[in-house]
């Protein structure tokens, strides 16, 4: 939609039509429709210029017209994907096992091969959202050639203007154009969100602001530190989110020094180590504008526990390591002996997530998988965002010492399901067969929970691993068979789709 004309209608709203209206002058089949309202009543023609125009915009873009003296796709230089892969391309756009694309992107790009040009436009399609860095390897020549005659697909070209996205684009498009800006171009995506901050709406104003995660740096922290001062919430969060991530961050500092008087770890001769915690006692107004609220984390908890959560929640973890020089296993260790450790453990998994931090965010789930009194903390926290930071060989380990044939098999209460059904990573072959020979053993035992999770163990499973768990079902799997299916479908389909591409 043409902004300068839907300015010019929002301005005559606010002035009325007593002076008359003129409407805007816009381009293409549209001018020629609007050219058909009458103009006898003013307001109705206001009206229904308006209305044409908002469903203009809802209906989308007119498509370009193509010029017959306009120049051929170039010749492609890398090859395409053969016959039989190509269809299993189309059965996965055709909505079968739609969850294998990015595999089979990232498979097609390492072996520097394109797609067939009869998928090209519903790949661009969804090239514009999340798939966008699996989608622009594989469509070669022919891709940018297509996205050169569609406005929507400008992406593909890596040269789009700015500004013009930045003016027009809906939240989503500007979002994307700032996460491309800080690839190559980091302080221009911040004048961008400045040039038009007071006048977006919060949501927008805090989409903006996480989106500045890609490629953060300390460039960005006098920006990030204004936001504490916005008047709504949404944006002080995004900001926080990303302070966090920045040690040296003048929030962070802030912060650490806020809780040092709170927390001394003593690491005795003889004994085990301790922490002696101590409560605050109150929120002042720079702790207010730090991001601490005193708002009720744990239910258990009383007020003070409460901020004490939220203070160590908003300090990267990493320092306490630092500080106390000791690696994260051990100072979650001395927590659990503490009276706070409910407040110590709940805080430190906010914060992991928050600050990404992959060392603290694996000896949590040690914590919970194999300490009851760290099971029973972790029941008042939401931990899918922290398992996604988990490299696979701390998870591997993990599954190996918690899942112990005939001693502690994988079941619906075992700790270690919640961090498998939530880890999207691939998994390894090691953590695959402690995994998948448990879920054996038990098949057709009930555990409603185990079963079901069954097809989605299918997408991350190795390949290579297929024929083995293909078979070695219970021939007795009752109430297992709708799952067993699904799982063994999923296998199938990837390991057909993997050879197919090979070739």
């Amino acid at each position: 939609m043409n902004m300068d004309a839907w300015k010019s209608l929002v301005k005559t709203a606010l002035l009325g039509t007593g002076n008359g209206f003129t409407p805007p002058v816009v381009s293409g089949l549209l001018q020629d429709t609007l050219n058909l309202i009458p103009r006898d009543d003013q307001d109705t023609a206001f009206f229904s210029t308006a209305a044409l125009i908002g469903l203009a915009s809802l209906a989308g873009t007119i498509p370009n017209k193509l010029e017959e003296t306009g120049a051929a796709s170039p010749a492609e230089s890398l090859n395409m994907i053969s016959g039989e892969a190509s269809v299993f391309l189309k059965r996965i756009l055709g909505g079968e096992h739609e969850q294998v694309l990015p595999e089979f992107l990232v498979l097609t790009a390492s072996q520097n091969r394109i797609v067939p040009p009869e998928t090209l436009p519903a790949l661009l399609g969804l090239g514009k959202h999340k798939l966008r860095k699996l989608v622009l390897p594989v469509t070669g020549e022919r891709g940018k050639w297509l996205a050169s005659q569609n406005l929507a697909w400008s992406y593909a070209l890596g040269r789009e203007d700015a500004d013009d996205v930045w003016e027009t684009g809906t939240r989503m498009e500007r979002v994307q154009l700032l996460e491309r800006l800080r690839d190559y171009h980091a302080k221009r995506a911040i004048e961008l969100i400045q040039s038009t901050w007071a006048q977006d709406p919060h949501e927008e104003r805090a989409a903006f602001v996480a989106a500045l995660s890609n490629g953060l740096n300390m460039d960005d922290e006098p920006f990030l530190e204004s936001c504490l001062d916005d008047s709504r919430k949404e944006v002080r969060e995004a900001a926080l989110d990303l302070l966090i991530r920045l040690p040296e961050s003048r929030h962070s500092k802030r912060m650490i020094a806020r809780l040092e008087p709170f927390a001394e770890y003593k690491s005795p001769m003889l004994g085990k180590d301790s922490l002696r915690v101590s409560l605050p006692e109150g929120v002042d107004a720079a702790a207010k504008r730090d991001g601490i609220s005193g708002a009720t984390l744990h239910k258990k908890l009383g007020k003070q526990a409460n901020v004490l959560v939220q203070m160590i929640a908003l300090a990267p973890p990493s320092v306490w390591s630092q500080k106390w020089k000791q690696a994260p296993e051990r100072i979650l260790q001395a927590a659990l002996r503490s009276e706070w450790k409910d407040a110590l453990i709940l805080g430190w998994s906010l914060a992991a997530e928050r600050s990404r931090d992959s060392d603290w965010a694996a000896a949590i789930a040690d914590v919970v998988v194999k300490q009851t009194d760290g099971r029973e903390i972790a029941r008042e926290i939401d931990l899918r965002g922290l398992i996604k930071l988990i490299p696979v060989e701390k998870l591997e380990a993990l599954a190996k010492a918690s899942i112990v044939k005939t001693i502690k098999e994988l079941d619906d209460a075992h700790p270690m399901l919640g961090l498998l059904e939530a880890y999207e990573v691939q998994w390894s072959e090691p953590l695959a067969r402690t995994v998948m020979a448990s879920m054996q053993r038990q098949a057709g035992k009930g555990h409603w929970r185990l079963m079901r999770t069954l097809p989605s163990f299918g997408l991350r499973i190795p390949v290579s691993l297929t024929e083995t768990f293909l078979k070695g079902w219970p021939d007795d799997s009752k109430g297992w068979e709708t799952w067993l299916d699904q799982f063994c479908a999923v296998l199938r389909f990837r390991r057909d789709m993997t050879d197919a591409l090979r070739r």
